[in-house]
């Protein structure tokens, strides 16, 4: 799972064969040239509900969205790249930041990954990259779901 901007992926995935400029605007979410790609490992609807949460929690100017892009190992693999590294994440909640990893991606990996996550949207009839609501984040913290949603979170401040 990675936190992209839908606006960035909006004319890629409109698009029947991706223009170098729609790819271009979803690479703004990779980090540039050859380096690390922070990602979690999700695999339920309650971790991506939590790691959108914990994501929100520390990006700053709150999103009132969370949009974010999937892949697997495989996907990894077909382009090239290496398999992910277990890294520590920076978030309050330490089930999320076990699962932080990085995955080392060059530029022509990364504009191939973005290919096949786009390419996967469309087959699924998708017109748009994944949405987590604010809604279903504002409830998460209201309910206090998570354990690790204390008085001093960000989140819970701003509510």
């Amino acid at each position: 799972m990675r936190m992209v901007r839908r606006r960035n992926w909006t004319q890629l995935l409109s698009e029947q064969t991706p223009s170098p400029e729609a790819l271009e605007a979803a690479e703004q979410d990779f980090e540039p040239g050859e380096g690390l790609v922070s990602v979690y490992a999700v695999t339920t609807d309650e971790e991506r509900l939590e790691t959108a949460v914990a994501l929100c929690d520390i990006s700053p100017g709150w999103p009132k969205e969370f949009d974010f892009v999937e892949f697997d190992e495989g996907d990894l693999v077909e382009v090239g790249a290496l398999l992910p590294v277990r890294s520590d994440g920076d978030t309050k909640c330490k089930s999320v930041n076990r699962r932080h990893f990085d995955v080392l991606l060059n530029g022509e990996q990364r504009r191939k990954l973005i290919e096949r996550i786009a390419n996967q949207l469309k087959s699924d009839g998708k017109t748009t990259v994944p949405r987590c609501k604010r809604k279903e984040i504002e409830k998460a913290v209201a309910e206090e779901k998570f354990a690790w949603i204390l008085s001093t979170s960000r989140l819970r401040s701003s509510s």
